[in-house]
């Protein structure tokens, strides 16, 4: 893995003792948020960047003194196939500029030193999942690939507006971070820093596609672009393994994967024996041959109460307290688990299906009561917080914090409202809350993403809401592609052939699963629990059974006065109870305020 911090100092403004001083600061703290020692990779007058340390995979430098140092395992052209060295990468950086990282597929970034230009440059991917912060002061500007590190090197604030829509939607919104003045770098962009300053730009903007109005045109350039990305993925890893569920997304990879190389292909299936994703992955397994790993979270954690908490909290500090702590801790260990090798993640292919479409009408523009609906329905529901464990001022806060982050988002969009509602799944859920688990997992292995291939981000964005409804346009591809995986059903029950080629018994088991989860949403409103990841509520009770004081494991949340004292009673009393999104919330919360009381008071 490779985490970098990457500090530019402002000619005359520091002296070489105190930038010495500040160096070795720089190191203490790449350490504690790194869990490792930091190597120097380059270190003069004007620039410190520190790396964890570096192999041939991840850094590379020429006799002129230009470097690229890259944080992911692997990278490979998003259209050809062809794996880049980080040497490769860095000539081909030298020779086009920036523009080049167009090519390389999601997840990536890199920070590259111009040595003739006195400059460093960092950039994320196409999609923005490699998440990069960046930060500044009046005589220093950084990069890192830990928003933590530059939280604690500018003595930063935590962002307390920031944080609240956090516990609202479940991540964090737009460029935001727990911290005030630590922002992420967009979809598409990059930081310069030079003489201790910093410029963002974007080396790839979004354009507007022109839409389909043709449905069988919108199909064969489906079908075509997800052949294509699928391919381009076996062309450069051709090990590479599945994610496999029982949902149509992990069917859909696995369809354009020719049946050749399905045999014996390395499929793993996360959840607990008997449950649906098990039973349908399984019984696809053994119909095509695959090598099938079942990881069984019923042996989740079976640790001691001391290294149970350490575990969830370096998980959680992995990405920034940025995610669910628990949920985090489920994805590392399924890591740690799981066989190695590159592996297809099918994270994304709803946007092609409508996300939020459920329940929604297709009204011409976005109005503040369908953003009003929509939040209620859906965006505060899964991995909200229990605003009943607050105080009266601290729930109010929280509440509207969230409220103005979304409408934020949906409000400023001049697409019709279905549309608008795909764009803030792919620019606030998929980059923000996939991101962020693909920046810590992709520094441990490589992660196969097509749904994310820019070519087909950019045809589903062209795709209109009405040949999306119902997952009947990506069903259809996956029966054009392999008709016999239409025939397996899918967790929900229905068959995608029959949602390929929908008839009346099908719009009524819709309809019957929409009411279904209405009433389910609805119940999730009023006894507040959110829906859990697999193996995340199991791991928060596994906690809460070593822990019989909320007060003794959040002493700092406590002091602060932000929880209801008469909620937290009933709790520790065996009355009252906490779900694992507020109590994940509440721990990253002690985490922040513990950083903030060891923060380091740098250079300004």
């Amino acid at each position: 893995m490779s985490h970098f911090l990457a500090i530019s100092f402002r000619p005359g403004r520091v002296d070489p003792h105190q930038q010495h001083s500040l160096a070795a600061t720089a190191e203490r703290l790449f350490q504690r948020f790194a869990s490792c020692p930091a190597q120097t990779v380059h270190f003069e007058s004007d620039f410190l960047i520190l790396s964890s340390t570096p192999s041939a995979d991840h850094y590379s430098s020429d006799s002129r003194g230009n470097f690229c140092l890259l944080v992911p395992c692997g990278c490979y052209h998003v259209d050809k196939g062809q794996i880049f060295t980080v040497q490769s990468q860095l000539e081909q950086f030298l020779e086009q500029g920036i523009s080049f990282a167009k090519d390389l597929a999601p997840p990536w970034a890199a920070c590259l030193g111009i040595q003739g230009e006195k400059k460093v440059v960092c950039a994320t991917d196409s999609q923005g999942l490699q998440h990069l912060y960046t930060s500044s002061g009046d005589s220093w500007a950084a990069v890192s690939s830990s928003c933590l590190m530059l939280g604690a090197w500018s003595g930063a604030e935590i962002d307390l507006d920031s944080m609240s829509a956090y516990a609202r939607v479940g991540n964090y919104l737009h460029d935001r971070t727990p911290f005030k003045g630590v922002s992420k770098i967009p979809a598409g962009g990059y930081a310069q820093l030079f003489g201790g300053t910093l410029e963002q730009n974007q080396y790839q903007k979004r354009s507007c596609p022109v839409p389909y109005t043709d449905r069988q045109a919108a199909f064969d350039a489906g079908l075509d672009i997800l052949a294509h990305s699928i391919t381009t993925c076996l062309k450069a890893y051709p090990d590479a393994g599945i994610e496999l569920s029982g949902g149509l997304d992990s069917r859909l990879i696995l369809s354009a994967i020719p049946p050749q190389q399905r045999k014996s292909l390395r499929s793993l299936t996360l959840g607990y024996p008997g449950s649906p994703d098990c039973v349908t992955a399984g019984r696809i397994a053994r119909e095509w041959e695959l090598h099938h790993q079942v990881i069984d979270l019923t042996t989740l954690d079976d640790t001691s109460e001391t290294e149970l908490i350490t575990r969830i909290k370096t998980s959680s500090e992995k990405v920034g307290h940025c995610s669910n702590p628990f949920s985090r801790r489920v994805l590392d260990w399924v890591n740690e688990t799981a066989a190695e090798g590159p592996r297809f993640s099918g994270q994304n292919g709803e946007f092609a299906r409508g996300f939020y479409y459920a329940g929604q009408p297709d009204a011409d523009r976005p109005s503040l009561s369908l953003v009003e609906g929509l939040m209620k329905w859906r965006i505060f529901t899964n991995q909200a917080v229990n605003l009943e464990i607050f105080r009266k001022e601290s729930k109010r806060d929280i509440e509207e914090a969230g409220r103005r982050a979304v409408q934020e988002s949906l409000l400023a969009s001049d697409l019709s409202w279905l549309s608008a509602t795909d764009e803030f799944y792919l620019a606030e859920r998929m980059q923000r809350w996939v991101g962020v688990d693909y920046s810590s997992s992709s520094r441990e292995r490589i992660i196969l993403a097509p749904f994310f291939h820019p070519g087909f981000v950019q045809w589903a964005r062209g795709v209109p809401p009405r040949f999306k409804r119902g997952g009947n346009l990506m069903a259809g591809l996956l029966i054009r592609l392999d008709p016999a995986l239409g025939k397996f059903p899918l967790d929900s029950g229905l068959l995608p052939q029959d949602l390929a080629h929908p008839r009346l018994h099908t719009h009524l088991r819709q309809k019957f699963g929409f009411f279904k989860k209405a009433a389910h949403k609805a119940w999730q409103r009023i006894a507040r629990h959110g829906k859990p990841p697999v193996g995340a509520d199991l791991l928060c009770r596994r906690l809460l059974q070593t822990r019989k004081s909320l007060s003794n494991l959040l002493p700092r949340v406590w002091e602060s006065g932000m929880l209801d004292p008469a909620a937290m009673h009933r709790f520790d009393q065996g009355t009252g109870s906490i779900d694992w999104v507020s109590l994940g919330f509440l721990l990253q919360y002690e985490w922040l305020l513990e950083i903030s009381e060891t923060r380091t008071t740098t250079v300004q």
